[in-house]
């Protein structure tokens, strides 16, 4: 389920597209910290998202993108995320090095987004269904619209955590943000000799 401060801004210096995709990102937070969701009917997935819409409605109404770092934590599927996004670096980022990556990236997550959400303000949001199986867990729909008119259609990935849900993946615009993520944390590693260190500097400093 965020400005990207010194770290965002030099990760997408090196990969052009990187600004126009986390757009999407960015209307997916705008989404969540927006208006009141109107929920189709109740059932655990999407009452789990409606708890999620009212963490980040909190964290944005402190207009705090370390607030809005607690929501992501708190209900994304961290580790997966992490190991993700690394691909097939992975295998080379240290043990001891783990909480710190994961750190790091969800503050880039939160920076981002609190950055760009207030550029798309959104009018209302709806959930479109109860939650349903989908490829990699359980899949929820929702619809945005923003004040001027234009719409999205979000598609929310949930996979089961003991008793609740955790988001492991957002689509939004027929792109899911854990692959893009995934590209633009590759070729940063990349150009940095593949020395996984240097993306976890940038994201933590």
């Amino acid at each position: 389920m965020h400005a990207f401060s010194v770290a965002p801004s030099r990760l997408g210096r090196r990969l052009p597209r990187a600004a126009s995709l986390l757009i999407a990102f960015a209307i997916v937070c705008a989404t969540m910290i927006a208006l009141p969701v109107q929920e189709a009917r109740a059932d655990r997935a999407s009452a789990f998202m409606k708890k999620v819409t009212t963490a980040l409605l909190r964290a944005s109404r402190k207009n705090s993108s370390v607030a809005l770092e607690r929501v992501i934590a708190r209900y994304a599927d961290v580790p997966y995320i992490g190991r993700y996004s690394l691909g097939r670096y992975a295998r080379a980022l240290p043990r001891r090095d783990r909480a710190r990556y994961q750190r790091g990236m969800v503050r880039f997550m939160a920076r981002y987004a609190a950055g760009e959400a207030p550029k798309y303000p959104v009018r209302n949001v709806r959930v479109l269904s109860r939650g349903f199986r989908i490829s990699g867990g359980i899949g929820v729909d929702t619809r945005v619209v923003l004040r001027n008119g234009t719409s999205y259609d979000i598609r929310w990935l949930l996979v089961r955590r003991g008793g609740t849900y955790k988001v492991r993946d957002v689509q939004v615009v027929g792109i899911w943000i854990l692959q893009f993520q995934r590209t633009l944390f590759r070729k940063f590693i990349e150009e940095k000799g593949g020395r996984v260190a240097a993306l976890v500097r940038v994201l933590t400093r």
